[in-house]
């Protein structure tokens, strides 16, 4: 693939006292294929973590250009998100969670994906991962973990909404319908489902994309 004209892409994650999690999703990030071809980075709020975050972040900054690091006290997602929004240089914004890891080819596909489909946000594949001891889920009794799977099919498709797990958004949309709503739940679903109104509501599309594939860390 040609990567010309190619848009920049901003990753945000938001954590706070995973650093475990989160460790893994960094080398997970650091593996990613043909980064440096697709100019990307990565912004990382640390959401006044008391554990090993910012010494995790500390380290893996040291080697790692693509890796910025920002400090929300006001603990909260949406606080978090917005404060790496507001700094965020990238034309695609993907924000993700800090517990799950990225198949290697992940960059590329959303790229390709914003070329070739014109949807103006996407919402990637999330699938089943392992847990923090490397064991895979048991087919048989997903119910018991604590996690989303999204898989709409081998296709991309139009959706009616996002999910905070992993999703992305053209930088345009975002400065039309305005950042998360901070007076929301500091957890659960609310703000991934208002801004997916938001972005309905001013005529954007949104659209699953198959191609882009996360594995979600098991909570049994």
């Amino acid at each position: 693939m040609e990567f010309n004209d190619r848009p920049k892409v901003s990753v945000i994650v938001a954590t706070r006292n995973r650093c475990g999690s989160l460790d893994r999703l960094l080398r997970s990030l650091r593996t990613t294929q043909n980064q440096s071809e697709i100019p990307w980075d990565v912004l990382v709020v640390d959401n006044a973590s008391t554990d090993d975050t910012a010494r995790c972040l500390s380290a893996v900054q040291r080697e790692w250009p693509h890796l910025r690091t920002l400090n929300e006290g006001r603990p909260g997602k949406n606080f978090a998100l917005n404060k790496a929004l507001r700094e965020a240089r990238g034309e695609i914004l993907c924000m993700m969670d800090d517990d799950i890891v990225l198949d290697r080819k992940w960059l590329e596909e959303l790229v390709r994906d914003y070329q070739s489909t014109g949807y103006d946000a996407l919402q990637p594949c999330v699938l089943p991962g392992t847990d923090p001891q490397g064991r895979s889920a048991d087919p048989g009794n997903l119910y018991q973990y604590n996690i989303p799977v999204i898989d709409y099919g081998d296709a991309p498709r139009d959706i009616r909404g996002l999910t905070g797990v992993i999703m992305s958004i053209r930088r345009e949309v975002i400065d039309k319908v305005g950042l998360f709503d901070e007076r929301l739940p500091a957890s659960g679903y609310e703000g991934d489902t208002d801004l997916s109104r938001r972005i309905r509501e001013a005529g954007f599309s949104i659209g699953y994309t198959p191609h882009v594939v996360a594995y979600h860390e098991l909570d049994p």
